[in-house]
């Protein structure tokens, strides 16, 4: 059987630029026991010869790039192969450092929330990647009246990794809640998310219908007062968005630099921040 199939792979982040650095690929014929390992550089096309053609042509091809996480894809070969190009996210545990926007330069309905600069720039790496994450799917977030839910978020009370708690004007929750007839959003359980302060009762709990990095809002009041628990949630974007290999994955919560993959390969939207690795 003649093995005149070859492939032609281009390996890039999210950003579209090439993954400089050496990395480990493994092709599985999907049918046969041909298999193909090796360590290449990915700065540049990879090329792969020899192997089976058609109509024997499915492999299963893998790449582990070490600043990434591990990516697999199912895909055909030719004689006259077409570029195929796999994105990469990074690995949250291989970032060396974080270039965060400063304080000025960040949308200005973003500064109205926040306030105190000085807050801001002390802010650990992984809540400041939270905080933008969910601000910036916030501020593309349209509600009824067209405004954005960012506009309704008063003051940022509390920031932890992967959520904030804020408190928010009474306008938020009656278009939220609205939102949910309109298909803005959908009413989901917020039974995991307890009242963030004592004397708050929860109201409800809602989704914006992304497939993947959806916007949580989760309400409270006391009397006049209300409060919003705000994540993104993703159980599965890793995967479905990038293929990114499941035991890879398994064991293992959801990290903020991930929501960041996410948003932008998935919803073009752009926290700001870049990873060095």
């Amino acid at each position: 059987m003649a093995l005149d199939g070859k492939l032609l792979l281009k390996i890039v982040d999210v950003f579209g630029k090439r993954i400089d650095q050496e990395v480990n690929i493994n092709l599985h014929h999907m049918g046969l026991t041909h298999r193909v390992a090796n360590r290449v550089p990915g700065g540049k096309t990879i090329r792969v010869a020899k192997l089976h053609g058609r109509p024997q042509n499915l492999y299963r091809v893998q790449i582990d790039p070490p600043s990434f996480q591990p990516v697999q894809r199912f895909v055909r070969t030719a004689t006259k192969p077409k570029l195929i190009e796999m994105r990469f996210p990074v690995d949250p545990g291989k970032v060396r450092e974080v270039k965060f926007p400063s304080f000025a330069s960040l949308p200005s309905a973003l500064r109205s929330v926040l306030k105190d600069r000085n807050l801001y720039d002390s802010l650990a790496e992984i809540p400041k990647a939270g905080l933008l994450n969910i601000l910036t799917k916030s501020l593309f977030t349209p509600l009824l009246d067209e405004s954005v839910v960012v506009s309704h978020i008063v003051r940022v009370n509390r920031i932890n990794g992967d959520r904030i708690i804020a408190s928010v004007g009474a306008a938020l929750w009656g278009q939220v809640n609205d939102g949910a007839g309109a298909e803005l959003f959908k009413r989901v359980d917020g039974s995991l998310h307890p009242a963030p302060e004592a004397g708050f009762e929860r109201l409800g709990s809602f989704k914006t219908p992304d497939d993947y990095g959806n916007l949580q809002i989760t309400f409270f009041n006391k009397g006049s007062e209300f409060l919003a628990d705000i994540d993104i949630d993703d159980a599965a974007g890793l995967g479905h968005v990038f293929q990114v290999l499941r035991n890879h994955l398994s064991g293992r919560d959801t990290h903020p630099y991930d929501i960041h993959q996410i948003l932008y390969a998935h919803q073009s939207i752009d926290a700001g921040y870049r990873f060095q690795v």
